[in-house]
């Protein structure tokens, strides 16, 4: 029995690669000539960002850059400050992927130690963890349509990744201290934190704009007190991304890159300019949102049939998130604390997990004791719940902060943090991937009573007796396509 079938193909973006790796670093840093010598190191900390992520040859490569910060004394005890820009790469074998892949990768600061070898030179070891997904378009064939038979079509929503993009938007300040500051003697740490405050996108294009916190600590000109600024300004970028459209849902990752300043003398001799340049890392992930009508199972009219399924996975449609939530995160060090000079902080990546946002946050404390300045470090998980969220994609970025010494060795922080996130369910469907024609049914009998039980589905039926759905909803004055009581069935032939 030969009969006519058409295909058609249902289209979804499917994870095809997924791993965190720990990118171990060893660098040897010598200090530039202008810089004084090391009589004793304060804090080194460093921070990573990826630069690019590609796809040739099966073999997927993610290169990043890493900033060392160093703040340290001489043997004047006057306090320094050097910092070091390294780059990594970490390579991947994968089978079977295109280059038109897409990947999405990311870097979070896992540890960092140092060893001085002598007054010029400091080796630094740092532990990198990177996390990296590869999505994949993939197409699932079933039949639209077959002659002399019924087909169960159900409309299905579902949630792609379709694009990442990384990228970098450089910003160049001139900050001027608050007219009750002290002058700049040296400049002793620096660090950002930067957070997206607007994006728009339009086909192939998207504006960025984001704030940037920027933080200095000094020594003060003439006292040697330490005193800190903090400055905030703006920055945008129209990023050309093609294959972006205007519905398209972005997760947005901004973190503080490179970092640089340069101390300037104002009009009337003293250093209070502060010219601040560098970049903030962008990491770009979108979702699109799609609709389809697929078949989930069939039958032939007036013969037996074989039905064959294939089950594939699709991400359910879910929320989009973009939102700043406010958390407070008890941190216990293992010291003593009188007094905090600055307190620094970092986030690990954060995973979506049973409804909530799973994160980690990490603390340097720079102490004042009898000794002078010292580093301390911390931290801690918590959650932040996200209902019905199954899973998704999501970035975490820190807005702003505070924080109180509540006892000796603790820390109440109060954390603003930006959530940028996409949730989804994990659904997985039978598609009706084929039908096999069997023997032709010899059924006389116009009308088949059926003793029907409650929930039963009268699809099932109609498929059991070779039926038409639609046919015993309107024999049987039916409103809906489960039964909700027991109740005899008049099953007419199709």
């Amino acid at each position: 029995m030969d009969i006519q079938k058409e295909f058609a193909a249902l289209s979804r973006g499917c994870k095809v690669f997924s791993k965190t790796v720990d990118v171990e670093g060893d660098y040897q840093e010598s200090l530039p000539a202008f810089l004084d010598d090391i009589y004793r190191v304060v804090k080194c900390t460093s921070h990573s960002f990826v630069t690019s992520a590609d796809i040739s040859f099966n073999e997927l490569k993610v290169f990043g850059k890493t900033e060392i910060c160093v703040t340290y004394y001489n043997e004047n005890s006057c306090l320094c400050y050097a910092d070091f820009e390294e780059e990594f790469t970490k390579s991947f074998t994968l089978d079977n992927v295109s280059q038109d892949a897409v990947i999405r990768a990311c870097a979070s600061d896992k540890y960092t130690s140092f060893r001085v070898i002598n007054q010029r030179r400091i080796d630094i070891h740092n532990i990198v963890s990177l996390h990296i997904s590869v999505y994949e378009k993939s197409e699932c064939e079933y039949i639209s349509s077959l002659e002399n038979s019924r087909l169960k079509t159900v409309a299905i929503e579902s949630a792609d990744i379709v694009r990442t993009h990384i990228d970098k938007i450089d910003f160049d300040e001139e900050l001027t201290l608050p007219q009750d500051a002290k002058p700049i003697g040296r400049i002793i740490s620096a660090f950002a934190y930067p957070s997206n405050i607007e994006t728009k996108i339009i086909k192939d294009k998207m504006l960025l704009k984001a704030s940037v916190n920027a933080n200095l600590l000094y020594s003060a000109d003439g006292d040697g007190s330490i005193e800190k600024t903090q400055y905030s300004f703006a920055v945008s970028k129209i990023i050309e991304i093609g294959g972006i459209e205007d519905d398209d849902i972005p997760v947005i990752d901004v973190q503080s890159g490179a970092l640089f300043f340069k101390v300037k003398g104002s009009s009337n001799d003293k250093m209070t300019l502060v010219n601040l340049f560098g970049d903030i890392a962008v990491n770009l992930t979108f979702v699109r949102r799609s609709s389809a009508d697929i078949v989930t199972d069939g039958y032939l009219i007036g013969a037996s049939s074989e039905c064959t399924y294939t089950e594939v996975s699709v991400n359910g449609t879910g929320n989009a998130v973009d939102e700043v939530r406010s958390v407070s995160v008890p941190l216990e060090f293992n010291g003593d604390i009188n007094d905090i000079k600055e307190l620094s902080l970092s986030l690990l990546a954060p995973v979506i997990k049973n409804g909530a946002i799973n994160q980690t946050v990490c603390a340097n404390a720079l102490i004042s004791n009898e000794d002078g300045l010292s580093t301390l470090s911390a931290d801690k998980d918590f959650e932040i719940t996200l209902p019905d969220a199954e899973d998704g994609i999501v970035a975490t970025g820190i807005e702003d902060y505070d924080f109180t010494l509540s006892d000796s060795g603790r820390v109440d922080l109060r954390l603003s943090l930006r959530i940028s996130a996409y949730t989804f369910s994990n659904n997985n469907i039978s598609l009706l991937s084929d039908i096999t024609p069997g023997e032709e049914l010899n059924n006389s009998h116009t009308l088949t009573v059926y003793f029907g039980k409650k929930n039963e589905n009268l699809w099932d039926i109609a498929k059991s007796y070779s039926s038409d759905e639609a046919e015993i909803i309107k024999e049987n004055s039916l409103n809906s396509s489960v039964l909700d009581t027991e109740r005899i069935l008049i099953i007419p032939k199709a």
